[in-house]
């Protein structure tokens, strides 16, 4: 299909891909079920690792879509890649955090993702159908993508069974091209279609406000004839996407402040990636060199985000 495609486009008789601006970022991992189902988990979370190195089709799955996502001109981070330098990443800068008893806990998946930094993962399952007394065998094919960012799901395709019957000596990934055939085109353009409504909307994260003790009366505290939260609330306005951002949820004590859907640009002023650490340092360094106000930043896996102010 992918060769009759660029012949046609090179016969000029459809046109060519011509996909503007940036694309997202993927990365393939096995689902939660089918780790269940086979026994790769640890503490209640999917044991990628483990996955990886004992069950051999799972690479082979996660090799043959990741060839194909590329093909489609998506950049792919590998799995066992992040998992590798998950294990030699530093972790100071988070360990600094625990002397706040709300500080965000970062699960092995917050981690990971906060280390591959990809936009979307791609979730993968399969069950292989024995037909035939045994002789022959179908594919029953799942994936779903969802953002690294707010766990959201963007799309997916349904669990489809191969009209095909193969026998059984057939290898996995001849299974998930023809699994997948009809309907990889449509998911890779729901995948760009979501991506390009954040380069447009900005992308959702979930904001968490704290307060020091020092700060006797948390985010009500008056500065210049303005409560600390609308004072936050008014940089919010200005440096998020077109101003947009959920309605502040804020505790009775005034000591906790918590914001979703908080419209992130995905560049900054020069064009370059914008993480969700660094677009909150620019609220860190504002409330310190405009009102003297020191606060601790730390941020959960790459969409979430905490501020702890009144000190370090």
């Amino acid at each position: 299909v992918d060769a009759l495609r660029q012949r046609l486009q090179e016969d000029g008789i459809i046109p060519k891909d011509e996909i503007a601006g940036k694309m997202p970022i993927v990365m393939v991992v096995p689902s939660m079920s089918w780790c269940h189902q086979h026994g790769f988990e640890a503490d209640n979370l999917p044991d990628y690792q483990r996955a990886l190195v004992e069950n051999q089709e799972l690479t082979q799955a996660i090799t043959t879509l990741s060839v194909r996502l590329t093909q489609r001109g998506f950049e792919v981070k590998d799995l066992r890649a992040a998992l590798r330098t998950l294990q030699t990443e530093e972790q100071e800068e988070h360990a600094m955090i625990s002397k706040f008893e709300d500080a965000i806990a970062e699960t092995k998946i917050d981690q990971l993702r906060r280390t591959a930094k990809a936009d979307i993962w791609v979730e993968i399952d399969w069950i292989e159908n024995e037909i035939r007394g045994g002789s022959q065998k179908s594919l029953t094919w799942n994936m779903s993508a969802i953002d690294a960012y707010t766990d959201f799901v963007i799309g997916g395709v349904s669990p489809t069974t191969t009209g095909a019957a193969f026998a059984s000596s057939f290898q996995l990934p001849i299974m998930i091209e023809s699994a997948i055939q009809g309907q990889f085109d449509p998911f890779c353009n729901t995948l760009i279609g979501y991506f390009r409504n954040c380069e447009k909307q900005g992308r959702a994260i979930k904001m968490n406000i704290l307060t020091w003790e020092n700060l006797q009366d948390g985010l009500m505290t008056e500065i210049d004839d303005m409560e600390l939260s609308e004072i936050i609330e008014n940089w919010l306005e200005a440096n998020t996407v077109n101003g947009k951002y959920g309605t502040p949820d804020i505790s009775p004590s005034g000591n906790r402040m918590t914001i979703e859907q908080v419209r992130v640009p995905l560049t900054n002023a020069k064009g370059r990636d914008l993480s969700t650490l660094s677009w909150a340092k620019g609220l860190q360094k504002w409330l310190m060199n405009e009102y003297d106000i020191e606060s601790n930043l730390s941020t959960k896996g790459l969409g979430q985000v905490q501020l702890i102010l009144g000190g370090k």
